[in-house]
């Protein structure tokens, strides 16, 4: 509450310090009888509000609403002292209008003198503010009589809070009659000097208005949320003036109704949802969080006519060839991120289907495996030739698979095939059928799902969705909401779809938020990979969403590809303790030494060692305490057991959930801090351990010129948070 206080008679009002930047505050220590616009002096109140009404030009109610004041004060003084002035009569003659006009030159310096009237007619003139019951604009104490004896130093001070109370009592006023009023006033008013405008300092009314929006208040508001309401602005300024041109009714909706249109008309257009979920903590505490879902930014944005031409990507095999991600060793040969089906002159050619070429060029047949690109363009498929010997009867598959572009193939051959009947055959042997073959032939891809009508029954058995496979690539860091990381930490999680092109993935609204956590009571960014684990669990699952590139519901299917963080997350998220243990590597069983006698030779370090795999994370996971016996690990002679081998954090077992994730791959080490920083501080190390060691007065200047910088950055944070 806002609380006004009744200060003694001809007391000095303190005024507090600005809380930011744009706050201005004013102190009137005493108006007097003298005109503040031309510094004539006055023994009697009425002859000055007539000088302001009649030569100064200010508004009668303004005149009326400061003269009581100097009233009341110039009864006061009668009562206090016996010798008074003989009242002097108003000038006017000419040389007093003159004598005026001189000191116009002076007015540019007195901002105070053009008081604002817009609320001074107490309900008439008001701004209409949508409120609810109960809400008021300005809370002002029980006590709202006026004062009974005003200081003289208070008299402005009183009009503006009379003003304030008259607009806090009447929340039911329009808007437009406040800026009428505003209109009238500055329009009525007689410019001071022929060479100033009315709104000097500013160069107009709207220019006022924008600053007072922008620099009036100390709310924290980014660069781009007000970039996007002035253009916000401007263009309900442009359907204005066409309203006009067509003289059609232009009216603007409330607010109220803004904020609940999705509720109240239950509109079908979709509304992004953040989930809630409860966060089991030690100690039986519980905290809550929300989190965007990885699969509903894929929802909506495989719906989204812009983002989703380049969401969607095939592997790429171009040979001798590394410039993008689509050429990554997983994305290329993981069975998870292989296309299974694509669409040509209007037909379907699924994984598994035996095809027909285009106008029997070749004197056989394909059986499909996968669909990748050449060159990031020209579409292949990859599979294996096929053969029909003895009229149909025999059926020969070569091991070795090939690759053919997609525009020779015609249609899909229809026969049935008797497996008992096929073979695998490679230059000069033939084999029964290999597993590879078998499985094309016998099972279904497991993305394929027939089209289901509204019943949950297939329309069509020959009918399925087509399927899409989008990698997503994962980001976790530190944040806080301070400007250091050390207050208020937060851990966040991000995502971004790995198809898009370098600079795309760099773009920050291409940059998807998901959630953040306080990292308090022992909450952290693991704390949440349960929740996230079980999201991608259901775009595992096959989820059929619309896709604005297919202009149909489309079955898409979002492979992790890895995790990005620094590399103490990432000895988090593979289950490892601190990069400083015995073992922490999280790719191989490199063990460190802890004291400079016991170091390997160089070529220990350098070398390759015993490889992490996912087999070895699942074996330390399948017992609680870490206890399990690790196979082949280091050749150390001794029995090592997934604790000794620095196995330890149980938070992220939910990753190896996941059959697209490896942490022993998918957790690719950050160049910035193991090589660029990394070099830094050794270099550092080197420098002062070693050069400056000999140089007692150099190391002295450099200890002294940091701690000059330290004290500077912290006077400038201080500073800046006060301003």
């Amino acid at each position: 509450m806002q609380r006004i206080i009744n200060y003694p008679k001809n007391s000095r009002v303190v005024v507090s310090a600005p809380k930011g930047p744009g706050q201005h505050n004013f102190a009137f220590d005493d108006i007097g009888k003298t005109c503040s616009l031309c510094g004539k002096d006055f023994d009697c109140v009425w002859n000055l509000r007539r000088h302001l009404t009649k030569y100064r030009k200010l508004a009668t109610h303004i005149a009326n609403d400061i003269s009581p004041q100097y009233a009341n004060r110039n009864l006061a003084s009668q009562r206090q002292t016996t010798n008074t002035a003989e009242p002097t009569a108003p000038d006017h003659n000419d040389n007093s209008v003159n004598e005026d006009l001189h000191v116009e030159s002076d007015l540019e310096d007195d901002d105070s003198s053009d008081v604002d009237d817009m609320n001074s007619d107490g309900n008439d003139n008001v701004s209409e503010i949508e409120l609810d019951a109960g809400e008021s604009i300005i809370e002002m104490d029980e006590d709202t009589s006026p004062f009974e004896s005003p200081s003289p130093g208070n008299l402005l001070y009183m009009h503006i809070r009379n003003s304030m109370l008259s607009s806090a009592s009447n929340i039911s006023s329009s808007l437009d009659a406040d800026l009428d009023l505003l209109r009238e006033a500055t329009g009525s008013h007689m410019t001071w000097n022929q060479y100033t405008s009315d709104t000097h300092l500013f160069p107009d009314l709207q220019s006022i208005v924008l600053l007072a929006f922008v620099d009036g208040d100390n709310d924290m508001v980014s660069c781009r949320i007000l970039k996007k309401i002035l253009f916000t602005i401007s263009l309900v300024l442009k359907l204005h003036e066409e309203a006009i041109q067509k003289k059609s009714l232009f009216k603007l909706p409330r607010l109220d109704a803004l904020l609940n249109y999705q509720t109240r008309k239950k509109s079908k257009i979709p509304v992004f949802p953040s989930t809630k979920v409860d966060i089991q903590l030690p100690e039986n505490n519980t905290t809550s969080a929300y989190i965007n879902l990885p699969s509903d930014h894929v929802r909506f944005l495989a719906a989204n006519p812009k983002k989703a031409r380049n969401m969607f990507s095939l592997p790429d095999r171009t040979p001798n060839q590394s410039i993008c991600l689509q050429q990554d060793e997983k994305w290329r040969t993981h069975w998870y991120y292989q296309q299974p089906m694509l669409t040509h002159n209007s037909v379907d050619f699924w994984s598994g289907d035996i095809v027909n070429f285009m106008n029997g060029s070749i004197p056989a047949r394909f059986l499909v495996e996968s669909f990748h690109t050449m060159d990031n363009s020209a579409v292949f498929v990859q599979g294996y030739m096929v053969y029909i010997l003895e009229g149909g009867q025999l059926i020969s598959i070569e091991v070795e698979s090939t690759s053919i572009k997609l525009e020779t193939l015609l249609g899909v051959d229809s026969t049935p095939v008797d497996v008992a009947l096929c073979y695998s055959v490679s230059p000069g042997k033939v084999f029964h059928l290999i597993s590879r073959h078998k499985s094309l032939l016998e099972e279904p891809h497991f993305l394929k799902r027939h089209v289901l009508d509204e019943t949950g029954k297939p329309i069509d058995p020959k009918l399925f969705y087509k399927v899409r496979i989008l990698p997503i690539i994962h980001f976790t860091n530190n944040t806080s909401r301070n400007r250091s990381k050390q207050y208020n930490p937060y851990k966040s999680w991000s995502m971004k779809f790995t198809a898009l092109s370098y600079e795309e993935r760099s773009s920050i609204e291409n940059i998807h938020f998901l959630s953040a956590i306080p990292k308090k009571k022992g909450a952290s960014g693991m704390s949440l990979l349960p929740k996230i684990v079980e999201d991608f669990k259901r775009l595992k699952n096959k989820l059929v969403m619309f896709s604005a590139k297919d202009n149909e519901n489309v079955l898409v299917a979002s492979p992790l590809l890895w995790i990005e963080a620094d590399t103490p997350c990432h000895s988090e998220l593979c289950g490892l303790r601190a990069p400083t243990s015995l073992y922490p590597c999280c790719k191989c069983y490199v063990r460190l030494q802890r004291s400079m006698p016991n170091l390997q030779s160089f070529s220990y370090y350098t070398g390759r060692h015993t490889a992490r795999t996912k087999a070895h994370y699942l074996a330390a996971a399948s017992t609680s305490e870490r206890g399990s016996t690790i196979p082949d690990a280091p050749l150390t002679g001794n029995a090592l057991t997934a604790s000794d081998l620095c196995f330890t954090n149980r938070a992220t077992d939910a990753l190896l959930e996941l059959q697209s994730f490896d942490p022993s791959t998918d957790t690719p080490v950050e160049v910035l801090h193991n090589i660029l920083l990394g070099v830094a501080k050794y270099l550092v190390n080197d420098l002062v351990k070693v050069v400056l060691k000999k140089n007692p007065n150099q190391m002295a200047r450099l200890s002294k010129a940091l701690k000059d910088y330290e004290n500077s950055q912290g006077m400038s944070r201080k500073f800046t948070q006060e301003l």
